[in-house]
């Protein structure tokens, strides 16, 4: 587990009252491995806390499987926002790519200098695309070229 994600995770166990059990599971960023550890706890638990971080990889068709068998008013998404058709749930998220936005604004003296903004981004990465968009929204308001490796 990253450093952000036990914060998150502490802190939300931090918030419970007494008497709440948590047990943590792991599915290295594989929709196909959360699924499966979803399907085999089915009626095991009150709420079904996810962080929805997965690899590029996985299809929306995967993703969206994670999630069908989780009885309505039992899933709490955490940390990022996922569109789950047909499935009301709860929901605690980050705006990825806003957040993206804030943090270049904040250096824009700085930022600005350069010519080129370069991320380094691999198609792979389990890490939520959104930022790109934060970057594409700061380029075009600053008039920056950027490149996506």
């Amino acid at each position: 587990m990253s450093s952000y994600k036990k914060t998150i995770y502490d802190s939300f166990v931090a918030t419970l009252s007494d008497g709440y059990e948590v047990n943590y599971y792991t599915h290295y960023y594989n929709a196909v491995i959360c699924r499966e550890i979803i399907e085999a706890n089915i009626g095991a638990y009150d709420c079904y806390v996810v962080m929805p971080h997965f690899e590029a990889k996985n299809s929306e068709t995967e993703i969206a499987a994670v999630f069908e068998n989780i009885p309505t008013g039992k899933l709490l998404l955490l940390d990022r926002k996922y569109a789950i058709p047909g499935k009301r749930y709860m929901a605690v998220f980050q705006d990825f790519s806003q957040n993206f936005f804030d943090g270049l604004l904040s250096m824009k003296e700085s930022v600005t200098r350069f010519k080129e903004l370069h991320i380094l981004f691999p198609h792979y990465s389990s890490h939520p695309r959104e930022v790109i968009n934060g970057l594409q929204k700061f380029s075009r308001k600053y008039g920056m070229r950027y490149t996506i490796i």
